[in-house]
């Protein structure tokens, strides 16, 4: 079986509003155990576009709008 199979349809709702914003991959990425971040002297651009991935998504993480969903949801 694929694991969404296993994951609630709930669980799988969720999954998809909230993907956008909690990327692990980036964060799995930017932290494996060859990453170079960089290479002689300069920042490498791998690690230029993953940072700046991780940082657009922190600066449009709205918390409000998320307690907004959190509550009207329904269980």
């Amino acid at each position: 079986m694929y694991q969404i199979q296993i994951e609630s349809k709930k669980w799988r709702e969720w999954n998809r509003i909230f993907a956008k914003d909690f990327n692990d991959k980036l964060h799995a990425e930017l932290y494996s155990k060859y990453f170079k971040r960089y290479y002689n002297g300069k920042m490498t651009k791998r690690f230029a576009r993953i940072s700046k991935k991780i940082q657009e998504t922190e600066n449009n993480f709205n918390a409000d709008e998320y307690l907004k969903l959190f509550k009207s949801y329904k269980n």
